[in-house]
């Protein structure tokens, strides 16, 4: 007897020893003492008529050891182990057992179908290894499982890159991603079949959704890569010598950039943090380094966005990261410099407007001295404020009644920050009410002092 027959008896001696009544253990021994038997007998065997006899009591085999695992102990880690070992075996054998049957015709064809069918529906994809996209394809045949599974089997590997990606490891949870983006987005030609695909339309969307979060991740660890570039190249350019290296400093620019054209490539919401950190280190080296004044109001777009995008993200609080207080930083510099550019413009407007229309002023001062009360009255009727309206209401009585508060309310009434300064009208308009204003103000401060003395 030829040594492939010896060693399929030897097989099928130990498969007759299986007892689903007997100790499991005993069962599983003798199962598992099987399964070399056949294996040599198959790797031995003169033709495919001859393996396709031992494969099947492989088969046999396999699905005998499956049986003998509870189903409620699954969750155990050694025995999870043994149940996907033994199915994944199993599959392997399925597949070769289909091709075989179909080329002999055996009436087992069917039965090996659906006993693949059964194992592809009770284990993860995943499991299976490389076998996943010939199982699929060569015993699914029904268009929503065979989609279904897919789904499944990419579910899988989105799952398992945010896992790595949480713990740090961005390169490796990267290569999960490209597997759906790459491997089986191409395998099934799901870029030309998903918007055509008559399927149920849950499935057609979580397909989508998976490709979309995928993308998303992969764009993130893109940006992160170049933000991280782009900091080593302005650390590098800082750091070197005395002189800044502003070649090092454009390339960073650069890197930030693109970072940004990383971030925006996802159709899901953009990655607000990273926008956060791109738009302040933009910002940082045309502020701080190129000191570009005549792009401060992009610098204050950057800055503006950056902060924003960071109060954006509570209640994670991002008061300490070195991104956003550089970002506030910047902003609040440049606000203090507007106020300082402002205040000179208004100063000058004041000096200017003050020659120009000299007896205004002299006009003010003048009534000023006559008395507080006869001030009042001269710019109530000839510079009133705006909303002004005289109602009939005796001034000299409402000011006798409480003159500190009559006082304080027109403070807030002529104060200059209500009024433009656009047209040549508005800014001679706009300094005589600042006049008013300070006379104001100083009737008040007397008014207060007075009363905190009576006090």
């Amino acid at each position: 007897m030829s040594d492939y027959l010896e060693k399929r008896n030897e097989g099928i001696n130990f498969l007759n020893l299986y007892n689903p009544s007997t100790f499991k253990l005993i069962n599983e021994e003798n199962l598992n003492k099987a399964i070399p038997c056949f294996q040599e007998s198959i790797n031995n065997a003169p033709n495919e008529e001859e393996i396709y006899k031992s494969s099947i009591l492989m088969e046999e085999t396999y699905e005998k050891l499956i049986s003998g695992i509870e189903k409620d102990t699954i969750h155990h880690q050694d025995i999870y182990n043994k149940y996907m070992y033994y199915s994944s075996n199993l599959m392997k054998t399925l597949s070769t057992n289909l091709k075989l049957s179909n080329k002999f015709n055996d009436p087992k064809t069917e039965k090996i179908n659906l006993s693949a069918k059964n194992v592809i529906m009770e284990i993860p994809l995943n499991e299976i290894g490389s076998n996943a996209y010939e199982m699929i394809e060569n015993f699914i045949d029904e268009k929503e499982t065979y989609y279904f599974l897919i789904s499944n089997l990419m579910r899988h590997y989105l799952n398992e890159g945010i896992k790595l990606y949480e713990k740090g490891e961005s390169i490796p949870s990267k290569n999960m991603f490209n597997i759906i983006l790459n491997e089986i987005f191409k395998h099934y030609k799901l870029d030309d079949n998903l918007e055509k695909l008559e399927i149920k339309e849950e499935i057609k969307e979580d397909m989508e959704d998976i490709i979309e979060s995928a993308i998303f991740y992969v764009k993130r660890i893109d940006a992160e890569i170049l933000i991280k570039k782009g900091d080593q190249k302005l650390n590098e350019a800082l750091n070197e010598s005395d002189e800044i290296d502003m070649d090092d400093v454009t390339e960073s620019l650069t890197y930030y950039r693109n970072a940004l054209n990383e971030i925006s490539k996802s159709k899901l919401t953009p990655d607000i943090e990273l926008e956060a950190i791109c738009f302040s280190n933009i910002a940082k080296i045309m502020y701080r380094i190129f000191k570009n004044k005549k792009k401060i109001d992009k610098i204050k777009g950057y800055v503006s966005q950056s902060v924003n995008l960071g109060l954006s993200l509570s209640p994670k609080n991002v008061g300490n990261e070195k991104w956003y207080i550089e970002a506030t930083n910047i902003l609040q510099e440049i606000r203090d410099e507007e106020l300082k550019e402002e205040e000179k413009n208004n100063d000058l407007l004041r000096t200017e407007m003050k020659k120009k229309e000299e007896s205004i002023f002299l006009e003010l001062n003048e009534k000023k001295k006559e008395s507080n009360l006869a001030f009042i009255k001269f710019i109530l009727e000839k510079y009133p404020y705006k909303g002004y309206k005289n109602d009939g209401k005796n001034i000299e009585e409402e000011f006798s009644k409480d003159n500190k508060n009559f006082i304080k309310t027109l403070v807030a009434k002529y104060h200059p920050d209500r009024y433009p300064k656009n047209t040549e009208e508005e800014k001679k308009n706009y300094v005589i009410i600042h006049e008013i204003s300070v006379i104001l103000n100083g009737m008040y401060s007397i008014y207060d002092s007075v009363n905190r003395k009576d006090a």
